[in-house]
């Protein structure tokens, strides 16, 4: 059976996702997921391992935080940790109840493990077993860990941490209070009120045992303790492109709680019941509807609307950047959404086939960003929306949502814009894009020009902390590739469009002279930009001039847009051309 998604808790604020059991019960799980960086590459994760606890006969609670996923937003500057910790109570409520008050378990992974213990080590009807999946022993490990990624991570996500004024601190694009920091700090695994539970999993990888203080905590309040050294977790926690399921440290979690709770026949799992849950979130200047769409209904979505008023323009369609599920990096659609919803539009994030908590439909790998039959999806959510009354569309995306932007557009006359973010590898079909791939991808040329003017420049190449033998052939061969073009364009422009042979320039043409708004949006620096000029020339000039066309640079902006400030802008080009169309 198929998940089904809700909003529950206090004003139904959070989203949560019930897998009920096959057969006859044997206990209720609850999983709390982890916090930013982690929580996006791992999210798809979880879905797969509820779907194998669910086939195990457990029933499954997933849900979203407040302030987390697409659940309602916290101020920034409020206590992030108080609010899970809020969160967390309120959905074990809810998992116990609709579990019909049978065994529970809560799963954590990450900083979610590590609430998990402190909150069950706290409260008065603790679970009867919790698993930890790789927990960090303290909440100030974490944010540190948090920094040093922001300032090691490949500049295409990520930069360095940033103070504000008011003691806020910006990291891989979370704006985390002073109060929250705090929080951080004082939140620690190490020392527990009493047992979080009798029966406790601890799965840490092998090359990070556990923290020897926290083994020692949970053995001291007379909890049985299970420690197992992953074999494969260190496939998990990459960036969500890169990520794979761990199939045998998830087996190896499945078999734990089968020898432990037993089936009963006799059990009753009611699930979420009326009024407990609704498929609507609302707050001020917009209404959320979760449903999954599709003639088979296994695509998930979010369908954000203004409130009180009447909606404007068309409906744009924001599709999943990379691998990360529909909420985007750092949360950036959801954002985009909920602005949009005040201003007047309707927006429908979406989860393609493979991705997020849409499963793999027919021929679609799990978790590549370039699937066959994407397309397809796309088109299934235009069917959904035209027929709740929608009949304009644009379309839009980062990286490979942007591909799927043209592509999809192509496909579907329905589509009157598209705005395509950082997308440049628009004629790469296949499923993941591999780990060499990312690695050796170049920025562009003139990031690289500008360097050679840089003494540091020269001095890393001294020290031999620059690769020439990676760059230099590439960029070679950027520059061979695009004078190429310049003449093929020129070509183009003296004899017509029909003479064009290049596929992706044809297929921008096509939608040109179907009067589609066709926009670019490029960080700046970004290898995506270069990319494009081998269809389109430099500076995109086959395009140049086109009064449908639109092209904006984004400083300070990374790969994914990672910078608060960045999102904002973005935000602001894409209401700006939905405001054109509208016009």
């Amino acid at each position: 059976m198929s998940a089904s998604p809700f909003y529950f808790g206090a004003g139904h604020s959070m989203l949560g996702w019930w897998h009920p059991p096959q057969g006859a019960v044997r206990g209720t799980v609850l999983m709390c997921e982890s916090f930013g960086y982690d929580a996006m590459c791992v999210h798809w994760a979880h879905r797969v391992l509820a779907e194998r606890l669910a086939t195990a006969g457990f029933a499954v609670l997933r849900f979203d935080a407040r302030g987390a996923g697409d659940s309602l937003d916290v101020d920034s500057s409020q206590d992030f940790v108080a609010s899970w910790r809020g969160s967390l109570l309120e959905a074990a409520v809810a998992a116990r109840e609709f579990g019909g008050g049978g065994p529970m378990v809560w799963l954590g992974v990450r900083l979610g493990a590590t609430l998990a213990t402190v909150v069950a080590s706290e409260h008065s009807r603790p679970p009867d077993a919790l698993v930890l999946v790789e927990p960090v022993a303290q909440g100030r490990t974490f944010l540190r860990e948090m920094k040093a990624l922001a300032l090691t991570a490949a500049p295409e996500i990520g930069g360095p941490p940033v103070s504000l004024p008011d003691g806020s601190l910006e990291v891989l694009g979370y704006r985390l209070s002073a109060v929250t920091q705090q929080a951080f700090s004082a939140l620690d695994a190490r020392v527990l009120k009493s047992a979080p539970a009798q029966q406790v999993l601890a799965l840490h990888r092998a090359d990070r045992p556990l923290d020897p203080k926290f083994l020692a905590a949970l053995r001291a309040t007379a909890a049985q303790v299970t420690q197992l050294q992953g074999e494969q977790l260190h496939l998990l926690f990459q960036d969500a492109v890169l990520s794979q399921e761990p199939a045998a440290d998830f087996e190896r979690v499945v078999d734990w709680l089968q020898e432990r709770f037993t089936p009963d026949a006799t059990g009753s799992c009611p699930g979420p019941g009326p009024g407990l849950t609704s498929p609507h979130l609302s707050d001020a200047g917009y209404v959320e509807e979760v449903a999954l769409i599709g003639p088979t209904q296994r695509l998930a979505s979010v369908l954000c609307r203004p409130a009180g008023q009447s909606p404007t323009g068309p409906t744009l369609v924001v599709l999943n950047t990379g691998a990360n599920h529909r909420v985007g990096s750092h949360r950036a659609t959801v954002r985009l959404a909920r602005t949009l919803a005040r201003a007047g539009f309707v927006t429908l994030r979406l989860d393609l086939g493979g991705l997020g908590d849409s499963p793999v439909q027919s021929g679609q790998q799990q978790n590549a960003s370039r699937n066959p039959g994407s397309v397809a999806d796309v088109q299934r959510a235009l069917d959904w929306l035209e027929q709740r009354g929608h009949t304009n569309f644009m379309l839009t995306g980062t990286c490979s949502g942007g591909y799927y932007s043209f592509y999809a557009a192509l496909a579907d006359p329905r589509v009157r814009g598209i705005v395509m973010t950082n997308a440049g590898h628009l004629g790469w079909h296949q499923g993941k894009v591999p780990a060499a791939t990312l690695k050796k991808g170049l920025r562009s040329s003139a990031y690289y020009f500008e360097r050679v003017r840089n003494p540091q420049t020269w001095r890393r190449l001294v020290a031999g902390d620059l690769h020439l033998r990676t760059l230099v052939p590439g960029l070679v061969g950027r520059v061979a590739r695009v004078g190429t073009r310049i003449a093929q364009n020129r070509l183009s422009r003296l004899f017509g469009a029909r003479f064009e042979s290049d596929p992706i320039t044809k297929g921008f043409l096509t939608l040109l002279e179907r009067r589609v708004s066709v926009s670019f949006i490029f960080s700046e620096g970004d290898g995506a930009r270069d990319n494009l000029a081998l269809h389109l020339g430099p500076g995109l000039a086959r395009l140049d001039g086109h009064p449908l066309v639109h092209h904006d640079v984004l400083d300070g902006a990374d790969h994914v847009l990672t910078p608060p400030r960045a999102q904002e802008r973005w935000t602001n080009l894409i209401k700006q051309r939905l405001e054109e169309l509208h016009g």
